[in-house]
């Protein structure tokens, strides 16, 4: 669809059905299956896209035309869809930009075929003449259509350049721009295509420079916006032609070579209608008819079939009333509203096309004409998942705005989603998040934390660094009762201990026995009686919300404290480098990267000092992490791996994993009985006994949780599975990326077990790793 939209509509169409067939059965899968669709849930317009739609259905039962006659026009505005089925479609970062990039390369195709035109060379791909063409520059399409999506791509190319990391691209890109911009000045005489790379440079403009010079560079973009057209001739001769029609027009001339003219005689007709009922409008499809019946004995013959008023937002009053003008505008606001929880570069593309599509559809029926409707709905769309799977993906520096700190509510909220660190690390998209969750939520929790704060006196004992030449601190760590979260935490301590400071750790009895024999820290213990207030500068916390610092109030009062997290709660982060990054501004200290990556990983005693793995040779073993507490993070499709590992040579097994999961092991053992060697340790294991197996194996293949970071803190070569909720940059080191595989959807049984298969065998030939 991005590949034909620019230059065939026949192709599009097919495309179009193409995505809309397959977008619908996918969301009718999710739906059947129960599978939460996290993309279309942060964002709103998908809503007023069904709202709108729905609106069209209902008046069939009354519109003054047969209902045969009324529902291909309501199918015209099925393209809508486009909108969010492409959320459902595309997936990942990657996704977006190659389909953007092929839409872009499809339009530079016909950007410089418009050139090539202009200088009277014959192009074999180019079979209608100029008559049909309309101008000398237009290439497949009409010139209003081409000069809108040529616009349309100077104003993306100068949103998305700085994806390009060489300076050499970005020039290029930005040569890209002009080219546009003059074909559209020079080469084009569409007045629409004009308006839009007007719209688009208001917006441009102002978004690329800083914030504190935005009443100077408004200003400065007027002008620009405003002189740079009138520089164009076709633009000057259209405009006064405008004028001139439209004086024409209010005299009384209704000349049917006048297209100001025309315009404004459906304008007129259809305010009439709305007039005559503005409460319902005349139903879907309805429009012609109420315009012949306006018209009466003054109808041209040559406007008898049409079918709009080359106005969107007229078209929806005749058809649905006031209501249906304001359900449009409320469209276009919620498209605006959604960008903003986009990455920057992508939020500000789109709110650039919505602008561009609000523009546009006052002189032109946009959404209801098949080509250029279709291109606004596929590059919003576009934009969208790009903008929304980046912010999945924690892509640096490119977080969209965040909210506007105006009122209390925004202030709080953005508390929440705002990383109190020297530098960010890799995270879920705070504005996404809080479009997903509700900002008045949000900021109630956060509200809730520094009453309680301040209820409890703590709020006066609260430091934001650690205090002047302490060494003795107490890390008082309760809250998370999860193993991988507390490797991820606490990870952060070896450079606690390498800058000088003696860390004991008061924590839950699960996680005592965990750091027991620790090297960094001093002390472990469950038992509050074993520390001692006064032999600590300050205690470290893992965030504001009560329940971490509930051990804190009731044991140590009156010791002064720090927070790992403050207020940043809700979003998914890498937590092990937040920490370590939180650890290193606390103590004043300039981590490089090397650095902040290796106090950021999950780290536990050297194997030598743990409990010893169940005897018998492990060297030749596969690991698997069998069960979970969470049924989109436990794996079902073991049964199928082990086949294919066996049929890639691979003989001996060996599960673990908690009492959680021993029934699925059990069934595992029966159904391969005497097609592999399979131990069964699941429940019959302790904790340093498990990691002792898993560090004993050649390979351990682990779902995201507990077992998969206790098998990163061995050597052992590790293959982990992930939901698509979760970015495997958030959880594992560097140097174990290359073993992870991510689902489809936000459940890991959705990986193929083949996929399984082919990563195991190829982790086992890579070199070892060792542990941080």
């Amino acid at each position: 669809m991005a590949a034909s939209v620019p230059v065939s509509l026949a192709a599009l169409n097919v495309a179009k059905a193409l995505v809309l067939a397959l977008g619908l059965a996918l969301l009718a899968s999710a739906v059947a299956s129960g599978r939460p669709l996290e993309r279309l849930r942060s964002v709103r317009s998908p809503w007023l896209v069904v709202a709108m739609l729905a609106a069209l259905g209902a008046s069939l039962a009354y519109t003054e035309v047969p209902v045969l006659t009324a529902l291909p026009e309501l199918a015209k505005y099925g393209k809508l869809l486009v909108i969010p089925l492409v959320l459902v479609l595309i997936r990942t970062p990657r996704e977006a930009s190659i389909a953007l990039a092929i839409y872009g390369g499809a339009q530079c195709f016909v950007v410089l075929s418009s050139y090539l035109l202009s200088t009277g060379l014959q192009l074999p791909w180019v079979i209608k003449g100029e008559a049909q063409r309309q101008a000398v520059g237009a290439v497949f399409s009409t010139y209003l259509d081409q000069s809108i999506m040529t616009a349309g791509l100077a104003v993306l190319c100068w949103h998305l350049r700085d994806r390009f990391a060489s300076r050499h691209a970005r020039m290029a890109v930005g040569f890209v721009c002009a080219l546009c911009a003059l074909n559209v000045l020079f080469l084009l005489p569409g007045r629409s295509g004009h308006v839009a790379l007007i719209a688009g440079l208001l917006m441009a403009i102002p978004a690329a420079l800083p914030r504190q010079h935005r009443a100077k560079v408004l200003l400065v973009s007027a002008v620009v916006a405003i002189t740079l057209p009138l520089a164009a001739p076709q633009f000057r001769e259209r405009m006064a032609k405008v004028a001139s029609e439209s004086a024409a027009y209010v005299d009384g001339d209704r000349s049917p070579t006048s297209s100001t003219g025309t315009r404004l005689n459906f304008w007129q007709r259809s305010l009439e209608a709305i007039g005559e009922r503005p409460l319902t409008g005349y139903g879907v499809g309805s429009w012609n008819q109420e315009y012949l019946r306006l018209e009466g004995v003054d109808l041209r013959a040559e406007f008898a079939h049409l079918r709009n008023p080359h106005q969107e937002y007229l078209l929806w009053g005749v058809q649905l009333g006031l209501g249906g003008i304001a359900l449009f505008c409320l469209f276009l606001n919620a498209m605006q509203a959604d960008a903003r929880v986009l990455t920057r570069d992508a939020g500000a593309a789109a709110r650039s096309f919505v602008v561009m599509l609000a523009m546009v559809c006052l002189f032109n029926s946009t959404l209801f004409d098949a080509l250029i409707g279709d291109y606004f709905c596929l590059l919003i769309g576009l934009l969208f998942a790009l903008g929304l799977s980046d912010a999945r993906a924690g892509t640096p520096g490119r977080i969209a705005g965040a909210p506007a700190q105006g009122s209390l509510i925004d202030r709080l909220a953005l508390a929440s989603v705002t990383q109190p660190l020297s530098r960010p690390v890799p995270a879920e998209s705070g504005p996404a998040y809080l479009a997903a969750v509700g900002r008045l939520k949000v900021a109630r929790r956060v509200a809730w934390r520094r009453v309680v704060l301040r209820m409890t006196g703590q709020d006066d004992l609260k430091l934001d660094r650690f205090p002047p030449g302490s060494r003795k601190l107490l890390w008082i760590y309760f809250g998370e009762e999860q193993i991988g979260d507390g490797l991820m935490d606490l990870a952060h301590r070896s450079l606690l201990v390498e800058r000088g400071y003696e860390v004991d750790l008061f924590t839950s009895a699960l996680v005592a026995r965990l750091y027991q024999g620790d090297p960094w820290f001093s002390r472990v213990s469950a038992d509050p009686a074993g520390f001692r207030a006064a032999d600590y500068a300050c205690a470290l916390i893992l965030s504001n919300k009560h329940r971490p610092l509930k051990q804190k109030i009731r044991h140590f009062p009156q010791l002064p404290w720090v927070s790992i997290h403050e207020f940043f709660t809700g979003p998914n982060f890498h937590r092990g480098l937040f920490a370590a990054q939180r650890a290193a501004d606390l103590a004043g200290v300039d981590l490089d990267a090397p650095g902040l990556e290796s106090h950021g990983s999950q780290k536990l005693r050297d194997l030598d000092g743990s409990a010893p793995p169940p005897p018998g040779d492990f060297s030749q073993s596969i690991a698997l992490a069998i069960g979970g507490v969470h049924e989109d993070r436990t794996y079902e499709g073991w049964i199928g791996v082990v086949r294919g590992l066996v049929a890639g040579g691979q003989r001996s097994f060996v599960l673990v994993g908690s009492h959680n999961g021993a029934a699925r092991a059990a069934a595992l053992v029966s159904a391969l009985q005497g097609q592999a060697d399979i131990a069964d340790f699941t429940g019959a294991l302790s904790l340093d006994e498990t990691r002792s197996l898993l560090g004993a194996c050649a390979v351990a293949v682990c779902p995201d949780g507990g077992l998969m970071h206790l098998a990163v803190t061995t050597p052992v070569k590790l293959v982990g599975l992930f939901s698509s909720r979760i970015a495997p940059q958030w959880r594992l080191p560097t140097d174990r990326l290359g073993g992870a595989l991510v689902s489809g959807t936000e459940r890991v049984s959705d990986i193929a077990p083949e996929d399984i298969v082919r990563r195991v065998l190829r982790v086992r030939t890579e070199s070892a790793v060792c542990p941080h």
